[in-house]
């Protein structure tokens, strides 16, 4: 597992999203707040969301920085926080110890220690906003909203700590999943030949089925949420923060779809080669939009990629026109959701074996390739490093070229992927910033050939 950590854009992912989940929070918050204050009347109930859980999150999560970055300190130095490691479902016991301990799981680490600042960041915020509610719900005579609000944070509650950490662990994706990812748990540990087998296909299962259900409660599709429509039933304010979250992914939804008109917003690559080679001449990139001249990868903006993805699927249905139904035109979208996600780092076990069970000869064998290399100490980082050595595309085809190619200094000697033309494919953007870009170009050989 620390060998695919190992690569710096996951880590610089990994700080962008849940740096963007303390930033969107009390935008979150704000629309909360005016649902409730629109539904609490109509359903005969006091208010229990309120705007002065804004700041209340907004001083919250300042002051959450410095005991963030205690934490992250005492991680890296010794490896474990008093809140246990879930996010990537690392063994509670090393396998090494000592400095072997601290090189092979540097990574793992790094990234705890991160998520371990923004636990701090996250749950500092969501207390103070919860102790601004709680004055709110129980005033106390002689005192004004500020003292009560002090009066409580001086002594929270277990249950106030306990949902502060709620919204800590949510907004860091390590939620305990539902009852259909832990099923998909339990098959994943069961062993074969007394070995857990399924865990190098699908090394990362928790973080990746958190990370899929908030971009969906993000996003339009949380309008299929029973659990929204119940609590409007039964008059929970849950209600109102599930409303502010598909209100949230909405708006960015709609802005992307305003924005950026026909042809400006793609999802998966295509799967025949010729259309694909177009593709990628035209400057192209999968699932990415279009600002200005330059194309631009959404893919990695989780969780609202999903609200991105969304888009392009509607798109992609209605740039089928009448040859298909409504059905077939639902297909579409949901099938670019899955690709989105299924194309993510983290589930490229997945998608690999998947195509190697399609084609145990071609894919196949390039899979178990693949596999075998997985277990190079750093293998993500070295392939990175290789990518910004030798910029060029290269097409490995035996297990010793998948070395070379990730091996920098080596890469450069495997045989380059060519293009329709005969030339070598290179990338568009630096290997090592996590988001990708891509200057439009104008096919004017392909369009010839149309």
């Amino acid at each position: 597992i620390n060998s695919y950590l190992s690569a710096p854009t996951s880590h610089m992912i990994n700080a962008l999203t849940d740096a963007g989940m303390v930033a969107v929070s009390p935008v979150r918050r704000t629309l909360a707040a005016t649902v409730e204050a629109g539904v609490a009347p109509l359903q005969g109930r006091a208010r229990q969301r309120f705007f002065a859980e804004v700041p209340a999150d907004v001083l919250g999560a300042i002051q959450g920085i410095p005991e963030g970055m205690r934490s992250f300190l005492y991680v890296m130095r010794h490896g474990v926080s008093p809140i246990e490691m879930v996010k990537f479902e690392l063994p509670r016991t090393p396998v090494f110890t000592g400095w072997r301990e601290v090189a092979v799981g540097l990574p793992g680490r790094t990234m705890h220690a991160v998520d371990q600042l923004f636990y701090q960041i996250n749950y500092r915020a969501a207390l103070n906003a919860e102790a601004v509610r709680m004055a709110r719900l129980s005033p106390r005579a002689g005192k004004n909203a500020v003292e009560r609000t002090a009066e409580i944070l001086a002594n929270p509650t277990t249950e106030m700590m306990d949902r502060a950490n709620a919204v800590a662990e949510r907004n860091l994706f390590r939620s305990e999943p539902g009852a259909f990812v832990q099923s998909i748990f339990s098959l994943r540990e069961k062993e074969i030949l007394g070995v857990p087998a399924l865990r190098f296909i699908v090394p990362f299962l928790r973080t990746p089925a958190n990370l899929f259900g908030t971009g969906l409660g993000h996003s339009p599709a949380g309008l299929a949420n029973p659990k929204m429509w119940k609590a409007l039933l039964k008059k929970d304010p849950l209600f109102a923060d599930k409303a502010a979250e598909i209100l949230l992914g909405t708006g960015i939804a709609l802005a992307v779809a305003v924005h950026f008109a026909k042809g400006n917003i793609t999802g998966p690559a295509p799967k025949s080669e010729a259309e694909r080679d177009a593709f990628y001449r035209e400057g192209k990139l999968p699932f990415a939009v279009k600002i200005g001249d330059t194309w631009i990868q959404y893919r990695r903006l989780e969780p609202f990629n999903t609200a991105f993805t969304l888009i392009a699927g509607v798109q992609a249905a209605v740039d089928a026109g009448d040859e298909e139904d409504a059905l077939a035109k639902a297909g579409i979208v949901i099938s670019m959701l899955g690709r989105n996600f299924q194309d993510q780092p983290y589930m490229t076990g997945i998608s690999t074996i998947q195509d190697a069970i399609d084609n145990p000869e071609g894919p196949g064998a390039r899979w178990l390739q693949q596999f075998a290399v997985g277990f190079v100490p750093y293998a993500s980082a070295q392939r990175q490093t290789a990518a910004v050595i030798e910029p060029g595309y290269r097409k490995p085809q035996t297990f010793l070229e998948r070395l070379m190619v990730q091996t920098p200094g080596l890469a450069g000697r495997v045989p380059p992927r060519l293009t329709a033309f005969g030339e070598e494919a290179k990338r568009p953007s630096p290997a090592i910033l996590p988001i990708a870009w891509s200057q439009a170009q104008k096919d004017e050989v392909g369009a010839e050939l149309k």
